[in-house]
C-alpha cells in the first residue's frame, strides 16, 4: 500500500494509508457536480447530535423527493434553515418537537418553501 503525506508544522507527518475509499471518486460519492446540487454551510450547532456542526458543508439535492424524517433545507421567514421533513398529518402529532420539522399551519398548508433534501454533509480538517 501507498501512503500519502500531509505537509504539516510538526516534526512527525500524519501518514494515511490508501484503504477502502482507493480509488473512489468524491464527486461521485457526494454529487457536488450534479446540477442539482447546491452547497450550504451550516451556521449553527443546532443539529450537532446529528453530527452536523457549524462550519460544515451541507449537499443539497433540488431534484429528490423527501421522505418523512429526512433533513431537509426549506426557505422560511426570508432564511433557509435546516429541518425534518414530516408530513402534514406527522407534524400536527409532533408539537412538542415542533421547530426540527417543517412548519405548516393548523390546516395543514406548508409555511415554507422546499428548496431540497440534504445529500451529505462534510467538513474541512480542522487543525487544533
Amino acid at each position: 500500500m501507498s501512503s500519502i503525506n500531509l505537509l504539516s508544522d510538526d516534526k512527525d507527518d500524519l501518514e494515511l494509508n490508501n484503504g477502502a475509499f482507493a480509488g473512489n471518486n468524491l464527486n461521485d460519492i457526494t454529487q457536488i457536480n450534479h446540477p442539482c446540487s447546491f452547497v450550504f454551510v451550516m451556521s449553527s450547532d443546532e443539529y450537532q447530535s446529528y453530527g452536523i456542526l457549524k462550519g460544515d458543508y451541507v449537499v443539497v439535492r433540488r431534484d429528490a423527493l423527501p421522505q418523512s424524517q429526512d433533513l431537509v433545507v426549506i426557505k422560511y421567514q426570508g432564511k433557509f434553515v435546516l429541518r425534518h421533513y414530516a408530513h402534514p398529518s406527522e407534524y400536527l402529532q409532533k408539537r412538542a418537537d415542533v421547530k426540527l420539522y417543517v412548519p405548516y399551519d393548523d390546516k395543514g398548508r406548508a409555511l415554507f418553501e422546499m428548496f431540497g433534501v440534504i445529500s451529505c454533509t462534510f467538513r474541512k480538517m480542522r487543525r487544533t
